[in-house]
């Protein structure tokens, strides 16, 4: 469970991020999409997982998720988030000891350390529509929250 909480919270990190930036969405439908809590996407992110890596590979990635180390790897792409948006991380740059380091060059010879990390599968094909489908419906969700909130008619 802790990959998949992970990769959920930095999924919508870069949700929350857009639509805070949005000059066009509504205060409610911002206020709706903030809201948006991990568990949203927790079930979705574990088909994905299960999608492209075996169950030896899955408990590969909850070991590094689950450890202390895996905050840090969802700080890692936040940042990462940021910097492809030209933009300093609000936390500053995320740095590894060498012995993290170390780990994370560990896991990312490992199989699912590979699939996730140097082949990105979660980020294309039957993976990403999944992902796709199921933000579509929570701004669904959130438009149809939005539209019916008192200030909006």
């Amino acid at each position: 469970m802790p990959a998949e909480r992970a990769l959920a919270a930095s999924a919508l990190f870069g949700l929350r991020t857009r639509a805070e930036q949005a000059k066009n969405l509504s205060a409610e439908m911002k206020r709706c999409v903030i809201g948006i809590q991990p568990d949203a996407l927790v079930p979705t992110y574990r088909r994905m997982l299960e999608s492209v890596l075996t169950r030896d590979e899955i408990a590969q990635a909850e070991d590094i998720y689950g450890s202390e180390l895996g905050p840090k790897i969802v700080r890692l792409g936040i940042a990462m988030y940021y910097q492809r948006a030209g933009k300093a991380p609000p936390d500053g740059e995320v740095t590894f000891t060498a012995s993290e380091n170390a780990v994370m060059d560990r896991f990312a010879a490992t199989a699912a350390g590979d699939k996730l990390f140097k082949q990105a599968l979660l980020d294309s094909g039957e993976p990403r529509k999944m992902l796709d489908a199921r933000i579509g419906e929570l701004l669904t969700q959130c438009r149809d929250t939005a539209a019916s909130a008192p200030s909006s008619r």
